[in-house]
Order: structure tokens, then sequence, then C-alpha cells
């Protein structure tokens, strides 16, 4: 799309609103480049145990998908999250939802990663 209008694409004749599409994919070529640039995100994964409650602190905005599959796989014990945790990594949608586009479906690091956090966490806990 960028390609074939480099410039971008209005949906007012005051030039005021800017099509959508066109803006998620100048997004999509900034996140590719950022990725070719820095391929590796340090990603923190914080986990405190506080007898039988678990509280897991993760940086950015995981959707709450993640949140409630490490809920459910935590053999019974109450899990809290904390969001942001000494860094902004913005927003964390699952793999789906960044493949269909959207609201929030958008953030720094590439589709999969919060699975990848997910099944990575899920393992801490297993050892805690």
């Amino acid at each position: 799309m960028i390609a074939e209008r480099p410039e971008p694409t209005y949906r007012d004749e005051a030039r005021e609103s800017i099509v959508w599409e066109w803006v998620f994919a100048l997004r999509d070529i900034d996140k590719l480049h950022k990725l070719a640039v820095e391929p590796y995100y340090d990603f923190e994964i914080q986990l405190l145990r506080l007898g039988d409650i678990l509280v897991v602190g993760w940086p950015g905005e995981p959707f709450v998908e993640a949140q409630l599959e490490v809920k459910l796989k935590s053999l019974g014990r109450p899990v809290i999250f904390a969001h942001e945790c000494n860094d902004e990594c913005g927003y964390m949608p699952p793999r789906a939802s960044a493949e269909r586009g959207g609201y929030e479906a958008w953030g720094k690091l590439p589709p999969g990663t919060l699975e990848q956090i997910t099944e990575h966490t899920l393992k801490m806990m297993a050892d805690l």
C-alpha cells in the first residue's frame, strides 16, 4: 500500500482524517525496520511468591487472554498480575489479535511473543 501510495490517503476532502489502513501499513513497515535493526528485546519476567500467592510482573500491557491462561494453569494458587514493570514494551496482543489487527493489536514485540512469554512464565511458576 505504501509503495503504491507513499503520501497519506485521506478520508475527507479537508484532509484532516487519514485512512487507518494507510497508518497501519506505515506502522508495520516501521516495526519490521526496528526488528531488522534490533532483533532482540530484553524482557524481564518477575515472579514473587508470598505464601501461596504468586505475583507475576511483566513489562508492557498484556492482553487478558495470557493472564487468564496463567491463572487457569497456576495449580490452584492465586495469581496477581502487575503490568508495565520496569520497562514499557507497549501492547502485547496474542498472535490471533495481532494478525487480525484493530485497537491495541500492535506493540514493539512481534506476533507470537505473548505466547512465548506465557509459556516461559508457566515454566518458572512450576519451578517455584
